[in-house]
């Protein structure tokens, strides 16, 4: 993990770990000094000093990859990874709660809207949307069959444009 303090124009190197050697995959905060990365075969950690120091906190994700991440400052994030694997938390990451399998394909993002409106994506042009924080989710048929990697929320909140292989765009309003 590498973090900078001048706007990126240099950086240092805040945690390595050379003998594992297994990649991570993302990093999120929701804007004060907790900011947590995950990735390959489970690996998940925080930082509670805006990435200077970092602890490892294990979660029961059999190994699977951990792929995407979005929240709020309220608390409320979820994760996503392989094999369907959705968690989600109420407390800012202490306590991560598995949510029943909705999917059997990896998911490489999630995109929170509000509170209890979340969009999901991932292999083969999977898309789903959750209304009540990942209780009850709904697939979006695309007519898409190649694997959605990632998205950006429209300045305006007006939508969200995700993208994917083969220069696959697709947008929700």
């Amino acid at each position: 993990i590498l973090r900078s303090e001048d706007e990126g124009a240099h950086w240092t190197e805040v945690r390595y770990d050379a003998e594992v050697a297994e990649p991570l995959l993302g990093i999120w905060n929701a804007g004060g000094k907790r900011v947590m990365a995950f990735g390959s075969f489970g690996k998940f950690y925080q930082s509670e000093d805006d990435g200077r120091t970092w602890q490892a906190q294990p979660l029961e994700v059999d190994s699977a990859h951990l792929n995407g991440m979005d929240g709020g400052s309220d608390g409320r994030r979820m994760l996503v990874g392989e094999q369907g694997l959705v968690l989600r938390t109420t407390d800012s990451g202490q306590h991560w709660q598995p949510l029943p399998a909705f999917y059997s394909g990896s998911l490489f993002g999630i995109v929170r809207l509000s509170a209890n409106n979340w969009v999901t994506y991932g292999m083969r042009g999977h898309v789903f949307v959750s209304h009540d924080f990942g209780d009850s989710w709904t697939q979006i048929k695309l007519g898409n069959q190649l694997p959605l990697y990632g998205h950006v929320l429209l300045p305006d909140h007006s939508g969200l444009v995700i993208v994917g292989a083969g220069s696959s765009v697709v947008r929700l309003d």
